[in-house]
C-alpha cells in the first residue's frame, strides 16, 4: 500500500533522511525510494544500528549503499560508555567527558526491584541535585513496568510518559527506544538472549550522565559492574 501511494500520487521530494532503519521493512525503503524526485542524484541517507534491533532477527542494508561508520559515542559520559561497549565487546570511543560510575543493585524478586527504587529515587531525587523530569525508570519487561506505573517510592510516583505530571517517567526500554534523560533506573532481569542484549544496549544507552542498574547478580556480572 505504501509502494502504491508513492508510486500514484504525485508527492516528491528532494532529500529523504530515515532514522532507526534498522526497525524498517525491506519493502518500506523501496516505497519510500519512490518517493524521491531523482531517484538518480536525490540524497537517501539512512541511520540505523544493527546492536538495536529488537523487531527482528539481524539486520543490514538491503541496498547498496556507500557507508559511514559513526562511531563516536557523543551521549555518554566515558562510564557510560565503557559498560555500553562491553555488551558487544565494543571499541568505540567516546566524546570524553567523565560522569560518576554507574552503579549495580543485585535483586532477585519485585520485592527488591520496590526496595532498590525507592533508596535510588530518594538519592537521585530528594537528596542529589535532580528534577524529576531529569530522571527515567526503564524496564525489560512491559509487566515490570506495568507493576511500577502508579506507586511511590521515597514520595517520587512513577508515571508513564503521557501522563507524567510531576513524577519520573517509567516506560518499557523498547518504547523509551530513540529518547535519552540525564539518569537512568535500568531494571534488567535477564541477559541472555540476542534481543536481552539489544533491549540492554538501548536502555544503558539512554542516560547521559547516571546509570543504575538493577537486576540479577548475574546479569551485573555480564555487564562487569
Amino acid at each position: 500500500l505504501l509502494l502504491e501511494a508513492f508510486t500514484k500520487g504525485s508527492y516528491r521530494t528532494d532529500a529523504i533522511i530515515i532514522d532507526e532503519g534498522q526497525d524498517f521493512d525491506d519493502s518500506w525503503f523501496v516505497a519510500l525510494e519512490a518517493a524521491l524526485a531523482d531517484p538518480d542524484d536525490g540524497l537517501f541517507l539512512v541511520f540505523a544500528d544493527p546492536h538495536q534491533v529488537i523487531y527482528r532477527d539481524g539486520w543490514e542494508p538491503p541496498f547498496d549503499a556507500v557507508e559511514y561508520n559513526l562511531d563516536l559515542n557523543c551521549r555518554n559520559t566515558n562510564q557510560i560508555a565503557a559498560v555500553v561497549a562491553r555488551i558487544y565487546g565494543d571499541d568505540l570511543p567516546s566524546r570524553g567527558t567523565d560522569g560518576p560510575e554507574p552503579q549495580f543493585i543485585p535483586v532477585e524478586s519485585a520485592e527488591g526491584i520496590e526496595k532498590a527504587l525507592r533508596g535510588v529515587l530518594h538519592s537521585l531525587v530528594n537528596e542529589g541535585s535532580l528534577a524529576r523530569s531529569d530522571v527515567v525508570v526503564l524496564a525489560q519487561r512491559r509487566a515490570t513496568k506495568d507493576a511500577l506505573v502508579g506507586s511511590s517510592f521515597a514520595g517520587v510516583t512513577l508515571e508513564t510518559i503521557e501522563e507524567r505530571t510531576d513524577g519520573v517517567a517509567t516506560e518499557t526500554i523498547h518504547r523509551y527506544k530513540g529518547l535519552e534523560a540525564s539518569a537512568a533506573v535500568v531494571i534488567l532481569e535477564r541477559l541472555e538472549t540476542d534481543r536481552d542484549r539489544a533491549l540492554a544496549y538501548i536502555g544503558l544507552s539512554r542516560p547521559r550522565v547516571q546509570l543504575v542498574v538493577v537486576g540479577p547478580p548475574a546479569v551485573g556480572k555480564a555487564l562487569g559492574l
